[in-house]
């Protein structure tokens, strides 16, 4: 990137795409030995005769990218890790915030803790021992996670989390270095099969009580949660991911125009509830994503009166009150098995509607997982008492 793309990209004559660069044509897949792979097609913003490496040394940083000729030269293309050694990473230059020639609407698109996941990743590779620089980069990012597995004591959920980071940090490479394509390490079919293997290991070796926040909240445990919070958005924020089976993270990002009230029935006040940010709209969106349930009268007038004294586009609770209640479910006892957090809110409520006969279908509904094992295993089915057909 630079300079010499810019110059080049200036010359008449020069083809510039903004779309997709050409297809390797079959010639390419003949000259790697086999006609399974297909050497990825050279950008046709740098000329022939320049290397990327000639253009940017090593250590020092780019010229600035996103102004005049040099944005057009720019692609969030994807390129097969065919051919790639171990040492490949080391000639990336990985900057420590947000590149210049990246807009921050598009660094904004992942949170912080992912991208300083994907940049570690990245700078991990870099620094891989000298025996792994010779061998197929596919191999030696295999390699160094199982290394970091034995010397860490890694479970096979960390394992398969590792994988998926790996990969997406590698696709994300314009991100995050000066590379003007992304490396898809799924095109090799081991690493492929490694992470697979692993996430299947992850599901099969995990026992009850693993993990963060892997107990859910009894019922008494919530009333002495629910006594134990002074704090009143805490408290009100506690009352409603638990009528919900819902997310905390996904209460607290609900806006105040997106809160419905209805009538008020033996059952309790309807409640309505739309999200649009969140885990919870992302996985079901595009779109908004509406809950609606049953609260308790009492919980339904604090909610109304939040709407009342509050106006505009802002959300019903504020990052002090998840803080707050964070800090109360920490302070609990704990459990006979595993550790209380955050997350042990829904899966308290949602275990107790199984334990009170709620059959899995309707559960399913509640808990918006798309598929009925993915409810079972979050409700440790088969460790626990599970829940009626």
């Amino acid at each position: 990137l630079g300079r010499g793309w810019a110059k080049h990209c200036t010359q008449p004559g020069a083809r510039i795409y903004l779309e997709k660069p050409p297809r390797a044509t079959p010639a390419d897949a003949l000259a790697l030995g086999h006609a399974g792979a297909v050497r990825p097609a050279r950008n046709p913003c740098r000329p022939a005769t320049e290397s990327r490496h000639d253009q940017v040394p090593r250590g020092d940083p780019p010229t600035r990218i996103g102004e005049g000729e040099d944005a057009l030269c720019l692609g969030l293309a994807t390129k097969a890790v065919a051919g790639m050694r171990g040492d490949q990473p080391r000639k990336w230059f990985v900057y420590r915030g947000r590149p210049p020639h990246v807009h921050a609407l598009t660094w904004a698109a992942k949170s912080q803790s992912t991208r300083d996941t994907h940049r570690r990743w990245l700078l991990r590779l870099q620094q891989a021992p000298a025996e792994l620089r010779s061998a197929p980069l596919p191999t030696a990012a295999t390699e160094l996670i199982l290394r970091l597995k034995a010397a860490r004591k890694w479970a096979w959920g960390t394992v398969a989390a590792a994988f998926s980071a790996v990969k997406m940090a590698l696709l994300g490479l314009p991100l995050y270095t000066t590379e003007a394509a992304g490396v898809d390490l799924f095109t090799d079919r081991a690493f492929r099969e490694a992470s697979t293997r692993a996430q299947r290991l992850a599901r099969i070796t995990k026992r009850a009580g693993e993990g963060r926040g892997d107990a859910p909240l009894s019922l008494a445990a919530f009333d002495a949660l629910r006594a134990a919070v002074k704090h009143p958005g805490a408290a009100l924020l506690l009352d409603v991911a638990w009528c919900f089976a819902a997310r905390v993270s996904d209460i607290r990002q609900v806006q105040l125009p997106d809160v419905r009230i209805g009538a008020s029935t033996d059952a309790g006040t309807e409640v309505t509830l739309t999200l649009r940010i969140g885990k919870g709209a992302h996985v079901w969106g595009p779109g908004p994503v509406s809950l609606r349930g049953y609260a308790p009268t009492d919980v339904a007038a604090r909610l109304n009166a939040v709407l009342l004294a509050r106006e505009g586009v802002q959300s019903l609770f504020r990052v002090a009150d998840q803080r707050h209640l964070a800090a109360a479910i920490r302070a609990l006892p704990p459990p006979a098995v595993g550790t209380y957090s955050i997350l042990s809110v829904r899966k308290g409520a949602l275990v107790l509607l199984a334990q009170r006969g709620l059959d899995t279908a309707t559960l399913q509904v509640v808990s918006h997982h798309r598929r009925r094992d993915t409810l079972l295993r979050y409700l440790a089915w088969g460790l626990s008492t599970p829940p009626r057909p």
